[in-house]
């Protein structure tokens, strides 16, 4: 039996990091059927009726040493973990689950995680000392790699790509369903728009009057909440502000439903980075808003799209980027291809480095 540990931001109820898990968790039963899963989670009992795995309370010391005792591999991945902007303490509890593993003689696999920013010369030397322990690295996008390598990290970096990448589940209720939840029985037009709070700044106003542009031409516009707790107060006010209907899509969606619903739109607008992700592989026009470099990263490396920055978003120029988006249309099939490809990259590398330490 192979035990892998599984260390990410599990449990937070946010879609984004819910897709990477998920696609991880495939990948590697793809990769090794028989291995055994268990994830650190904030919600364990959640995470094992999500993902059907076993799960561990992340902040209970003890649960989390007795399942690191016990595993041939502790995988740190993917998504932002290692990063100092939006979580100090993120940061440093990730990095501590990483020691804790190699305390343990247990090998670390950094899972395609997208490094930084990491504004604090502690934190960079702290993230360099431990990462120099691990086994193995992969990240998601060649800055990510840059930025390690700067920083004095020894170990060799690998670019892969977002393990949501590498997803091909399917299932699931029909699109129809689910968008007949939000009250939409029609959608030969739709754009999907998934905007997150960010610096305290108020964009209601640009994201509603610019979304009204392509209502009136007739888009059906739905606002996805990727991380409700979060995103939903924002999304509720956008569509309260827009004189053109707008729907909320406020249901809980599977990883497979949420393909489902980007592969029934034209557009997406997103902030939130795994929207975007999953709206490339569906073949949808993208424009990217964004708040942090990892969003700028993915649109230059998938070669398609188009990117508004935050501070030069109004109305006008998002329906102008909304517009140049859709004339573009979707991202080039062989770069989303390529990046499929070295989204498998670390699963097999997981399996290699369990198979030479049994």
């Amino acid at each position: 039996m192979m035990r892998i540990t599984l260390s990410g931001y599990y449990g937070f109820n946010n879609a984004g990091d819910d897709a990477v898990c998920e696609s991880i968790i495939a990948a590697l039963a793809k990769e090794m059927p028989e291995a055994d899963l268990t994830l650190l989670s904030n919600a364990p009992a959640d995470s094992r009726a999500r993902f059907g795995v076993e799960a561990v309370n992340r902040w209970q010391v003890r649960g989390v040493l007795g399942a690191l005792l016990k595993s041939d591999l502790l995988i740190s991945g993917g998504g932002s973990l290692l990063q100092d902007v939006t979580s100090k303490r993120g940061f440093i509890y990730y990095l501590a689950v990483i020691a804790l593993a190699r305390l343990c003689r247990v090998p670390v696999l950094v899972y395609s995680q997208g490094v930084g920013p990491l504004t604090d010369g502690l934190n960079r030397r702290l993230t360099a000392a431990v990462l120099n322990r691990t086994q193995a690295i992969t990240v998601r996008d060649r800055t990510s790699r840059l930025l390690l390598k700067e920083m004095g990290v020894r170990v060799p970096v690998l670019i892969a790509a977002d393990p949501v990448l590498a997803y091909e589940g399917t299932g699931g209720r029909p699109v129809r369903t689910l968008l007949a939840q939000a009250g939409i029985y029609e959608a030969d037009k739709l754009v999907i728009c998934a905007p997150r709070p960010w610096q305290g700044v108020d964009r209601v106003k640009a994201f509603s009057e610019g979304l009204d542009v392509l209502a009136r031409q007739g888009y059906k516009v739905a606002l996805l909440p990727m991380q409700p707790e979060a995103d939903m107060a924002l999304c509720q006010a956008i569509a309260g502000h827009m004189t053109e209907r707008a729907y909320v899509l406020e249901g809980d969606y599977p990883l497979n439903e949420l393909f489902s619903l980007m592969k029934a739109a034209d557009l997406v607008i997103a902030m939130r980075l795994h929207a975007l992700i999953i709206g490339a592989v569906c073949d949808c026009a993208l424009l990217g808003l964004p708040y942090d470099p990892k969003v700028t990263a993915f649109m230059q490396r998938v070669g398609g799209g188009e990117l508004l920055p935050l501070e030069k978003m109004t109305p006008s120029s998002l329906a102008d980027g909304a517009q140049a988006a859709l004339a573009k249309g979707a991202c080039a099939p062989k770069r989303v291809a390529t990046l499929k490809g070295l989204a498998h990259l670390p699963a097999a590398l997981a399996k290699k480095i369990i198979k030479g330490r049994q």
